[in-house]
Formats: structure tokens, C-alpha cells, sequence
């Protein structure tokens, strides 16, 4: 039997609680453009070279999204991997900044996971 596809989640699902299971991968999928300075990262991750912890494994990556050829700036989608390590309920925050802005993150995405 193949593996299953993991839980895909979306902006849709900011705020919200789901259920999850240990050892489960869920990806969250997000707009960005990084050629802004902007990028999705871990509240209280910032500038750190791992976005993981004992409650999860977290990984961010940037896919580009088809554009004009020799267009510059174009956006895309990031990818955020989740696997939670161990049961218990774990939130998840995720912040869509500039690492060297010291204003307060343009949006924020808030994930609780009940994790059995």
C-alpha cells in the first residue's frame, strides 16, 4: 500500500485546531514572495538555523510559482513541513517577516495540534 499524502493545510486554517498524529507529517502551504525580504518562520525561531524542537520537527521551503520569463520579483508558495514528535496538544506559530526588520510581523498563522 503506498504511503498516505500528509495533511495539507492553508491559510484557511489559521487559528484552528486539528488533530494530528505523532510521527504524521501535516504541510501548511502559504503565499510569499522572498525577493521582498519576507519569509515564513517560526515565532521565536528568527535568524536560528533549525525551526524544530522537542514538541516538532518543523522545516520551511520556497517553491517559485511559473512566471513571465525574465520577470524578477515573482512569488510562490512555502511549504512548511510539520511532524509532531510526541501526544499532547502543541501550537504552532508561524510569523511572515523580514529577519532584519524590528517591527512586529505583517500576518501570523497560529496552528494548535491535538496530537494523539
Amino acid at each position: 500500500m503506498p504511503p498516505k499524502s500528509p495533511t495539507i493545510l492553508t491559510v484557511k486554517d489559521n487559528n484552528k485546531s486539528v488533530p494530528a498524529r505523532v510521527g504524521k507529517q501535516i504541510e501548511i502551504h502559504l503565499k510569499g514572495n522572498p525577493t521582498t525580504g519576507y519569509t515564513w518562520t517560526r515565532l521565536g525561531f528568527i535568524g536560528k538555523e533549525t525551526l524544530s524542537d522537542d514538541d516538532m520537527e518543523v522545516h520551511v521551503k520556497f517553491e517559485a510559482t511559473d512566471s513571465v520569463p525574465g520577470m524578477v520579483g515573482a512569488g510562490g508558495l512555502y511549504k512548511v513541513t510539520v511532524i509532531p514528535n510526541h501526544k499532547g496538544h502543541h501550537t504552532l506559530q508561524l510569523i511572515y517577516t523580514r529577519h532584519f526588520d524590528v517591527k512586529p510581523a505583517d500576518q501570523k498563522y497560529t496552528l494548535h495540534l491535538n496530537v494523539e
